[in-house]
């Protein structure tokens, strides 16, 4: 499993290095309030995609037989299909009553649609063991998504050349990992998708739920932020999110896929939770140290002066998404133990929680930067008290 990961790990890493390049030169091109809709449209896009993929990268990890597997992928790939397009006609009726918000909610679908496949798509190559074959595309997707954004800021620095860009890149790879699934050679029905539904309800519903609520939970603050300050800031806020929580999260999946396929098949020990904690805790420590400090200086090298509170909120958030990775073997657990019910619990009180100082901020107009460390450590406690639960459930069992 270590080999499998450090493999996955080395590409992941590649990959975000060329995103940062992508992400480095894009909003040091369209600045701070351009970036901000960008942002705010890949939030939305990143809450449809948790939706309408029924936690699939979840069901197609824990699949054990090749038969369950292609059922899997077949079904997750014809309810995602149907449901963006249910989603589609909703955004161009919105759109006729307001141009901005449908066509914003519209884009949001397209992308959404195309990075669910990928997610779905990307769970079973990993499954399959086609690490090779994953790396690859995985290393395509965030250099061709530069490459076009980069010709299409000549033509205009909006962000909607960004979205189209991105959907260019996430297209060419949808397809391409499509290609090599049972999708291509089978046919979906609604009976047989209401079927496998109901045989993975725990991930379909509870499971779906809770990560909805998860992502509900990482984008709700962004996309507050224009209703609560400006364009201006929630540009800082989507940019220092991309920042952290995307290439920890790119890690961050695969890790939770691997170890949640090893938790099902090999029953977790006090011991081996000890153990992937203490190492995860120590690479999150590190991690975060050397971030730290090195924040100030590549912000302000890269970005400047256009955009000044960045370093800061930078510094903030990156706690959130390095707990995640503390807390993964507790998360492999909780999954594989099918506690996603629980896992909805913690969502919901998380939410609630969220939800309450963001009203109370919208109305108090506290100032940005304490909106950053109060969305920061709301993160970094969700990720303490899933360890804390993992932790019972090794000890329970």
């Amino acid at each position: 499993m270590l080999a499998k990961l450090a493999r996955l790990s080395g590409g992941n890493a590649f990959a975000q290095l060329v995103n940062f390049i992508a992400i480095s030169y894009v909003s040091r091109s369209v600045g701070p309030d351009e970036y901000g809709n960008y942002a705010l449209i890949i939030s939305l896009s990143l809450i449809i995609t948790a939706f309408v993929t029924l936690k699939g990268d979840n069901i197609i990890y824990s699949c054990t037989k090749v038969q369950d597997l292609n059922e899997a992928i077949i079904n997750l790939v014809g309810f995602i299909s149907r449901a963006v397009f249910v989603l589609l006609i909703i955004s161009v009726i919105a759109a006729c009553f307001d141009i901005y918000l449908g066509g914003i909610l519209l884009i949001a679908l397209l992308l959404s649609l195309l990075n669910s496949v990928i997610v779905v798509a990307s769970a079973y190559f990993i499954q399959e063991e086609k690490i090779s074959s994953h790396l690859k595309l995985l290393l395509i997707r965030p250099a061709l998504m530069f490459l076009m954004q980069a010709v299409l800021i000549i033509i205009s620095k909006s962000y909607i050349v960004l979205c189209l860009g991105k959907m260019i890149a996430d297209s060419f790879v949808a397809l391409i990992r499509l290609k090599s699934t049972p999708v291509c050679h089978a046919n979906t029905s609604i009976a047989g998708i209401k079927q496998f539904i109901v045989k993975y309800k725990y991930y379909c519903l509870h499971g779906t739920s809770a990560s909805v609520l998860n992502i509900l939970n990482q984008q709700l603050a962004l996309i507050a932020s224009p209703f609560i300050y400006n364009g201006f800031y929630t540009g800082h806020f989507g940019l220092a999110l991309s920042l952290v929580i995307a290439p920890i999260g790119i890690v961050l999946s695969p890790l939770r896929g691997l170890i949640i396929k090893k938790v099902s098949q090999v029953k977790p020990t006090l011991k081996n939770y000890c153990l992937y904690t203490l190492l995860l805790g120590v690479l999150s420590v590190i991690v975060y140290i050397v971030a730290y400090l090195a924040t100030p200086y590549i912000v302000s090298e890269i970005w400047g002066d256009t955009w000044p509170y960045l370093a800061d909120v930078v510094m903030c958030l990156i706690i959130w998404p390095l707990s995640g990775l503390f807390s993964s073997y507790s998360y492999a657990i909780i999954i594989a133990n099918s506690k996603q019910k629980l896992l909805l619990n913690v969502e919901l009180v998380y939410f609630f929680i969220r939800t309450t100082i963001i009203f109370y901020y919208f109305y108090y107009s506290v100032e940005f930067m304490t909106y950053v460390v109060s969305i920061a450590t709301i993160g970094l406690t969700y990720n303490l008290i899933i360890s804390l639960i993992g932790y019972k459930e090794v000890v329970h069992d």
